[in-house]
């Protein structure tokens, strides 16, 4: 439920309810009342929660917008922060974000993360995950050519709730990229969609773990009248959090998919 804007004030609530249709065959092994063993393990918990609750304000002319609560977040593709939209339970975040339009065809984006409510739900030890985190970003945008995001996304995770041997910021890391992807209109009918992608991520606020990894993407296809045929090629380098970490190979995809003309 969402309030209309009052002098540019609004309120946002979310209530959330997941449960089993049926007996509930499944375990999932960091809530102790589903951890039975010898059952399949998926990361669905049965909870009812106010999911997100968030305070929004937004400037008379719309250049500038701040939220403020529990929240989801989705940034580029959601390969680095997103809300797990696969999951029933989404992933959200005790955040403060701003927005920021200086002109036409440029946005800024900042948040900082408090704390990650996981998709295992709050009955879970992992559930809830302490954070210090920062993410940026600046778009440019020209309509029918290329959108161009560069970003910064800085991960420092403070969960205490550990098992022993592992320290509190295991996974914490930073993540520097560019992004530029279309589609460039060629007419009324045709189109290029692509996509070109450059991200180094490495560890971060005293990770005890090397971790170096380049992540590159490229996409690219053909649209005609709403119908894309695309090919999308992506590639990892050595992925190091422990010393026997071995490169994961470049792999190759095709998809057709109908979309709404844009």
């Amino acid at each position: 439920y969402e309030t209309k804007p009052y002098r540019g004030a609004r309120l946002f609530a979310e209530y959330e309810w997941v449960g089993p249709i049926g007996s509930a065959q499944y375990r999932i092994p960091t809530v102790t009342a589903r951890s039975a063993a010898g059952l399949p393990v998926i990361l669905d918990p049965q909870v009812h929660t106010l999911n997100q609750l968030v305070g929004a304000y937004s400037t008379p002319t719309g250049n500038l917008t701040v939220r403020v609560g529990r929240q989801e977040l989705l940034l580029n593709d959601g390969r680095f922060v997103s809300q797990s939209l696969w999951r029933q339970h989404h992933q959200t975040f005790n955040a403060v974000t701003a927005t920021v339009r200086p002109r036409p065809g440029v946005t800024a984006f900042y948040a900082y993360l408090r704390d990650m409510h996981r998709v295992v739900g709050g009955a879970a030890s992992d559930g809830r995950v302490p954070m210090n985190s920062h993410l940026a970003n600046v778009v440019y945008t020209r309509s029918g050519i290329a959108a161009v995001t560069a970003y910064a996304y800085l991960l420092d995770n403070r969960d205490r709730r550990l098992p022993a041997g592992l320290t509190p910021f295991f996974n914490s890391t930073k993540t520097f990229g560019t992004r530029v992807e279309g589609p460039l209109r060629l007419n009324d009918s045709w189109s290029v969609p692509y996509t070109v992608e450059f991200a180094r991520q490495t560890d971060h606020a005293g990770n005890p773990y090397r971790v170096g990894v380049n992540y590159g993407l490229v996409r690219l296809g053909a649209a005609y009248r709403g119908v894309n045929v695309e090919g999308v090629e992506y590639w990892v380098s050595a992925w190091k959090r422990a010393p026997d970490a071995n490169p994961k190979a470049p792999s190759l995809r095709f998809s057709l998919q109908k979309k709404e003309a844009q």
